[in-house]
């Protein structure tokens, strides 16, 4: 079996396997003998070199910039979403892109998300 013989018993059963036990047990004898003289695998020394692909990367996070809201910004994010912030109730995407398309010029430095955040705060405020 430990010769890479196992390919023969494909496909049969357990009952049909006959395998000679001391044949097995003989040749166990010889090899025996035979590992005396050499070193098995596993008294020859194992040396592990370090790898050379591996680098050091230093991850670096990115430095936010934080752009406060004017009071005209608010006020008008304020009195497009009375509804939402009133029913407690996020702006969806397309209301914001809608919002940030009629004021494009007051709201050029936020997107439909820093407004949606405003609006979520502006709710969890009043609680």
């Amino acid at each position: 079996m430990e010769k890479g013989e196992a390919a023969q018993f494909k496909g049969k059963a357990f009952n049909e396997i006959h395998i000679n036990l001391e044949e097995d047990l003989m040749m166990e004898g010889e090899e025996g003998k035979r590992s005396n003289s050499s070193p098995s695998v596993s008294e020859i020394p194992e040396t592990i070199e370090p790898s050379l692909s591996t680098k050091n990367y230093i991850v670096t996070k990115k430095k936010r910039s934080l752009i406060k809201w004017t009071s005209e910004q608010k006020n008008i994010v304020k009195n497009f979403f009375a509804y939402h912030i009133k029913n407690k109730r996020p702006p969806k995407k397309n209301e914001c892109e809608e919002l940030k398309s009629q004021y494009s010029e007051v709201l050029k430095n936020k997107d439909w998300l820093k407004i949606k955040v405003f609006i979520q705060n502006e709710y969890q405020k009043r609680k």
